[in-house]
């Protein structure tokens, strides 16, 4: 059986099942447990965290770890791949307690026999798309600054001449992967690694930090938008699955 490796993000102190074999907790922006990896060590971008988000943990997988398949969930957010009679409440409710009944159902050995089973006929794992009203780019200049957005299109047009029309889709698309989260086949990681963080880093080199604490996180932001982009203009297979907020 294929090695997979989903690493989960946390910023601070929160229930998780240390005992789960696939689930790899990652300390970002300094943050540090027993038990857990940072992305802050080895070939890193860990100080950037502040403004790439959980994309520090990306970029630190990428460039330091070797598994089959590569996933990411956050400290409070995970992906439910076994919706059974017991979990029947997950089409009804947005989010729930942390109990460790729940974190022991979502870190289960069955949801990790689903994965393996779905990565078998897609190509990506990523959450149910939600709708960026009225599509991704307005919904982007109604909320964020507009010159990121601006420049996220001029570098993309720069580096990608050939996607130059399929950049259009922004414009045009509403529904969107969102929080950084998926499971992919580790050759398609590194070239999603490869192009996300030769985009963002220029548009981040260009720009900078000159916004507040909020809008300073672009980056991370674009890299949300930039993923939905990259399985479209790559014609990848994606099984969308259900995410589950605790807390």
């Amino acid at each position: 059986m294929p090695s997979i490796e989903i690493f989960q993000t946390f910023h601070k102190s929160y229930p998780h099942n240390a005992d789960c074999k696939w689930l790899v907790p990652i300390g970002v922006n300094g943050y540090q447990e027993e038990g857990f990896l940072s992305d802050s060590v080895g070939i890193n971008i860990g100080h950037l965290n502040p403004y790439y988000c959980e994309t520090t943990a990306q970029y630190w997988v990428w460039k330091n770890t070797k598994s089959d398949y590569v996933g990411f969930y956050h400290y409070r957010r995970y992906l439910n791949f076994v919706v059974d009679e017991s979990w029947i409440e997950q089409y009804t409710k947005d989010s729930y307690e942390p109990t460790f009944s729940k974190i022991d159902y979502l870190t289960s050995n069955n949801q990790y026999k689903r994965i393996n089973g779905m990565l078998n006929i897609c190509d990506v794992i990523i959450p149910k798309k939600i709708l960026l009203y009225p599509t991704v780019e307005l919904q982007w200049l109604k909320w964020h600054e507009k010159r990121v957005w601006q420049k996220f299109i001029s570098v993309l047009k720069e580096k990608e001449p050939f996607n130059a029309n399929q950049i259009n889709f922004f414009e045009y698309c509403g529904y969107w992967p969102i929080c950084n989260m998926f499971i992919m086949k580790r050759e398609l990681f590194n070239a999603y690694c490869e192009e996300l963080f030769d985009v963002i880093g220029a548009v981040y080199e260009d720009i900078g930090s000159p916004f507040d604490a909020y809008n300073n996180r672009y980056p991370g932001f674009l890299a949300e938008r930039f993923l939905g982009f990259w399985l479209f203009k790559n014609k990848l297979n994606a099984i969308e699955v259900s995410m589950v907020q605790l807390g």
